[in-house]
């Protein structure tokens, strides 16, 4: 009798138990696989309503927290921000400006009749002003005609606040000698000093943040960053002689520290600005033309004498052009905002003798030492196109 398989081997016959359990185990399977398939479904389906709805990009997002990621100023890192669903490109906050940023033609006069006029700094409604050539330190309410005399009978350069401590520095002559001194902002107590006259001599730009004092040290033709703990500096710009080549520096009179530590060096008598990183041993030529060569051109300066960076922005008093450029980083030329790049100086409210100093405020309006002219002025921001 032949004898027929199916295609497992088993014989084929009726009542065949081979058979009947292949058959049970195939039905099991099949069983089995459904119940899987139908798990993975459902789990899918309440993972997607239990933590998150999917935006339109695919991406999910959390109902409680979202992190938004944004381009931003440099130095500012992105925040996880509560309950928040959007996002901008735009950086926001009262000092913001954009290319299209512009200030009044004509200043506003904020202090008048000084004598030498040097330095200044901001701090909330006051100016502060180092009237040179009168031996003191001025502060000038921006709201009304007060003001005050903070130090007298000392020949005040450079100024700076330190935020953290509310003190100022100042870097004053006598004798002949620089030193740096401490005082409380409000001018009361005595002086204290902190940086003799061993390390520096003449003095026109400081940055005191922290526990650290940055200092433009213009006869000695380099910056170096003094620690008011160790009582110790570090060399952080120059150093190495007077010239012109990228590692060094003639008679510098202004600085500007950024977040990440980079110094920015008003070289004056090689009229141009450079930039030192965190760190390098030599400078970067940001502005002005690389021959160190004086023009009026406007890729060029002429004894440039104080900087302010406000992100990729630089401003810069062009001295012996009586004007203020506002220069790109990156840009081969600037643009005068306040003064003339024709008629030279004046004592006009649209003009400028021999700028020295030069700050911005928290919503972008300019403050500018006109020494030449013993004022200073402040010109508005116009953000309306920005």
């Amino acid at each position: 009798m032949a004898v027929s398989y199916d295609s497992y081997g088993n014989k084929i016959g009726i009542g065949n138990p081979s058979r009947r359990f292949t058959q049970s185990r195939k039905r099991l399977c099949i069983a089995i696989t459904g119940v899987i398939v139908l798990g993975i479904i459902g789990l899918t389906v309440a993972g997607i309503f239990i933590f998150g709805k999917k935006s339109n990009n695919g991406s999910a997002i959390n109902n409680n927290t979202t992190t938004v990621t944004t381009t931003r100023p440099p130095h500012v890192t992105t925040a996880s921000i509560e309950t928040s669903s959007t996002s901008t490109n735009r950086p926001t906050g009262s000092g913001f400006l954009c290319d299209l940023s512009t200030w009044n033609e004509n200043g506003v006069i904020i202090a008048e009749e000084l004598y030498g006029p040097r330095d200044l700094f901001i701090d909330g409604e006051y100016v502060y002003i180092s009237e040179t050539l009168n031996n003191r330190l001025m502060r000038y309410h921006l709201g009304s005609s007060e003001k005050q005399v903070i130090l007298s009978d000392v020949t005040v350069h450079a100024i700076a606040l330190n935020k953290e401590e509310q003190t100022i520095y100042f870097s004053q002559e006598s004798a002949n000698k620089e030193s740096i001194n401490r005082i409380a902002k409000d001018g009361q107590g005595e002086a204290a000093e902190v940086v003799s006259s061993d390390y520096i001599e003449i003095i026109y730009s400081l940055v005191a943040m922290n526990e650290s004092l940055y200092i433009c040290d213009r006869n000695r033709h380099r910056v170096i960053l003094w620690s008011t703990i160790k009582q110790n500096f570090t060399i952080i710009a120059g150093g190495n002689g007077i010239g012109s080549g990228l590692s060094e520096l003639r008679a510098p009179e202004g600085i500007f520290v950024d977040a990440n530590g980079d110094t920015y060096v008003a070289d004056t008598l090689n009229h141009r600005i450079q930039l030192w990183k965190n760190g390098a041993l030599e400078g970067i030529t940001v502005a002005g033309n690389e021959d160190s060569i004086p023009g009026q051109d406007l890729n060029e300066l002429h004894r440039p004498k104080a900087i302010f960076v406000h992100g990729e922005t630089m401003f810069i008093a062009d001295s012996y052009n009586h004007r203020i450029v506002k220069w790109k980083i990156g840009d081969s030329r600037g643009s005068v905002i306040v003064g003339s790049n024709s008629t030279g100086s004046g004592n006009g409210l649209n003009q400028l003798n021999n700028p020295t100093s030069l700050k911005l405020d928290s919503n972008g309006n300019l403050y500018v030492v006109d020494s030449g002219n013993g004022r200073v002025q402040k010109y508005i921001v116009d953000n309306s196109l920005c």
